[in-house]
């Protein structure tokens, strides 16, 4: 075939497929088109068979990481709490306030209570390389000596529960706050779950971890 005869029949099948496509319903002003059911190619619709679309970076991700209250025998029990939130930090803070807040009407009801009290403020700082840095305040009375290694637990396997937290550095003033152990001894590092595991209940043993990116059903312990 000479040039000019292939360069003809290019040609001619370029101008075939843009009538293919023009035939199809394919817009030529740009504007979009509803295409109905019955004209989509075969499984084209069913779930699965096109690409997930990736989740944009500001959207909003349902976590549900686990807040720790008293139980009647003063052991620490892990209450599912959904978090609307995206990233570490914001789930973290959120965690606090309803920390900080204490168990719901509901939650009471079923015996569930909080060594922290209502004088209690909790803020979080910053988390970096995997520990949070959390500022306490105390409003007029702190809780009972006794009650301190509970308080402290439940902060820090609250935060604990979260993906991207590994241990929590309690702070007061801006200085480590030196916090009591449940054997007693005191100490200004940062705290890990193993370190209150003693004061958990057994239902609530191991403490689950949840992503803030993830997605989790809200059901109990």
């Amino acid at each position: 075939m000479s040039r000019s005869r292939a360069a003809r029949a290019r040609t001619l099948a370029a101008v075939a497929l843009l009538g293919a496509l023009v035939s199809c319903g394919v817009p030529q002003d740009g504007s979009m088109r509803t295409v109905a059911p019955d004209d989509v190619p075969y499984r084209l619709l069913e779930v699965g068979a096109g690409p997930t679309p990736e989740p944009t970076s500001d959207a909003l991700a349902m976590t549900v990481p686990s807040v720790f209250f008293t139980d009647q025998e003063d052991l620490l029990v892990a209450e599912r709490q959904p978090v609307e939130a995206s990233g570490v930090e914001p789930v973290v803070s959120s965690l606090l306030s309803h920390l900080a807040a204490g168990p719901t009407d509901e939650q009471r009801g079923e015996g569930l209570g909080s060594a922290l009290g209502p004088d209690i403020g909790l803020r979080l700082v910053h988390v970096v390389e995997g520990v949070a840095y959390v500022e306490v305040t105390t409003r007029e009375h702190g809780p009972a000596a006794d009650q301190l290694p509970l308080a402290i637990g439940q902060i820090v396997l609250t935060l604990a529960s979260v993906e991207g937290v590994d241990a929590t550095l309690l702070l007061k003033d801006q200085l480590p706050l030196a916090a009591p152990l449940p054997g007693g001894e005191r100490t200004s590092r940062p705290l890990t779950p193993s370190d209150y595991t003693a004061l958990v209940a057994p239902r609530s043993l191991p403490v689950e971890k949840t992503s803030p990116g993830s997605s989790a059903s809200p059901t109990g312990p």
